[in-house]
């Protein structure tokens, strides 16, 4: 299973790799809505994640601890477990690798290596929102998005705090026979001249205005 999918990879049939949220915005931006190119970091990189770290038994212990007593302090230990630690130097590299080439279109991502370097060389690091995609799709609670994310120890950061605030939103809605992994949702920011917002749900609403929302 793949660590990382760009929204032009992305089908419904991943939905438990990359969560609701990413599939959505992944069909819009596959059916050419004017939706900024982004990618997914998975559910087997938070696997990864806990696996090269050692952290996986001390988490199946706080996840069953915390659906089976109700127990917030375990939940709150599951939270804060991966902050301390480092991202695996292959995963790293993944998603590093990921984030410079938001700056270059996906249609040359055929091109060559040394192309590659070239186009991106004398580009700033992006400005990317960072958010969980979850499994459910909330109508009262809602994930936080992280905007304007810049340069490696941002977004290293950021990716954490994602991955804290699944547990926050959406454990509660779960149980441990349907708890899946986070996943996070990386996505270029630009300066748009129109933006808005797509509400899904009885109704589909749509809410727009000028410049960002």
């Amino acid at each position: 299973m793949p660590a990382l999918l760009w929204f032009k990879d992305i089908e419904k049939e991943h939905e438990t790799l990359v969560g609701f949220k990413a599939v959505s915005l992944a069909t819009l931006y596959n059916n050419r809505f004017l939706v900024p190119q982004g990618f997914c970091i998975t559910t087997e990189a938070f696997g990864q994640f806990l696996l090269e770290n050692s952290l996986k038994e001390s988490f199946d212990t706080l996840l069953t601890s915390y659906y089976s007593h109700k127990d917030p302090e375990s939940l709150e230990k599951i939270t804060t477990l991966f902050l301390s630690v480092e991202f695996p130097y292959a995963l790293k590299t993944l998603i590093l690798q990921a984030y410079y080439n938001l700056n270059i279109d996906t249609e040359v991502f055929g091109a060559g290596k040394q192309a590659l370097e070239i186009i991106k060389a004398g580009r700033e690091s992006p400005s990317v929102a960072v958010r969980t995609s979850g499994s459910l799709l909330l109508e009262h609670d809602f994930p936080q998005s992280f905007l304007g994310v810049r340069g490696i120890h941002e977004l290293f950061v950021f990716i954490k705090k994602a991955w804290s605030d699944y547990f926050l939103t959406y454990a509660k809605y779960l149980t441990l026979e349907t708890f899946l992994y986070p996943t996070v949702i990386i996505q270029k920011m630009i300066n748009s001249e129109v933006s808005g917002v797509i509400y899904t749900g009885k109704k589909l609403v749509v809410e727009a205005l000028i410049g960002f929302e």
